[in-house]
């Protein structure tokens, strides 16, 4: 059961003033929020005025990857929950039994339920097919939980990634025996901001099969060193 005390949920945000309030309206109140700012629109302010218990802004510092491990570290959480500013957690996620006391790590879905839905459930389909023919937890930064001991014990992010530092880490955790990583289809987050998927669906699915499948051949055949090394930038 992932227990709201015991949870830090992670954040970046680049002026997210408009969309981060969705976010915060889904938090429960005893859950610890760190949101990693880079922003110039008043979002850190936003954030402290509307949740002005168990929230800290700290600056962004360095890559996605990097700062999100910085973060990671500062948080006090047990379980570390990544998301992103644009969405909102379903209801009830906090309170889903996701066996965390067995699974090291758990990737959800992203929906909608308005424009591009069909899309999302696609990929989410996608992800339960992978997980069930391949035992990969196909991660996404905007939902995925990790216990703090094995997110200790894999190192975290690599910072040098440039992308895909979160399919990167559920790999690491598939791949060595002592730690477990699943997909779970019913924990979710529900997208409110389409700003990549409106410059072409074609085009991010592209990119993201691409990038996906260059990172699970290079896990595979030559290691994580190699796979991180060829996939920085």
């Amino acid at each position: 059961m992932m227990a709201p005390q015991r949870v830090s949920v992670i954040v970046p945000a680049k002026s997210e003033r408009r969309n981060l309030p969705r976010l915060l309206a889904s938090l429960p109140p005893v859950v610890e929020l760190i949101v990693c700012d880079a922003s110039d629109d008043g979002t850190r302010e936003l954030a402290l005025h509307i949740r002005p218990e168990r929230t800290r802004v700290l600056a962004a510092q360095g890559s996605i990857a990097a700062t999100r491990q910085l973060r990671a570290e500062a948080s006090r959480g047990d379980l570390l929950v990544f998301t992103d500013a644009d969405v909102a957690f379903a209801d009830g996620y906090f309170a889903r039994p996701a066996a965390i006391t067995t699974w090291d790590g758990i990737s959800g879905a992203k929906l909608s339920t308005g424009e591009f839905a069909r899309y999302y459930e696609a990929v989410r389909k996608c992800q339960q097919v992978t997980y069930s023919l391949l035992g990969v937890a196909a991660a996404s930064e905007s939902n995925m939980v990790m216990t703090r001991a094995p997110f200790r014990d894999l190192g975290g992010f690599h910072p040098e990634l440039g992308c895909n530092e979160d399919t990167e880490l559920f790999l690491r955790a598939s791949r060595r025996c002592w730690h477990r990583a699943r997909f779970d289809p019913e924990l979710v987050v529900w997208a409110h901001v389409h700003r990549r998927l409106r410059r072409g669906v074609g085009r991010k699915s592209a990119h993201a099969l691409v990038r996906t499948t260059l990172l699970y051949a290079l896990c595979c055949t030559t290691g994580m060193g190699a796979a991180t090394g060829d996939l920085t930038g």
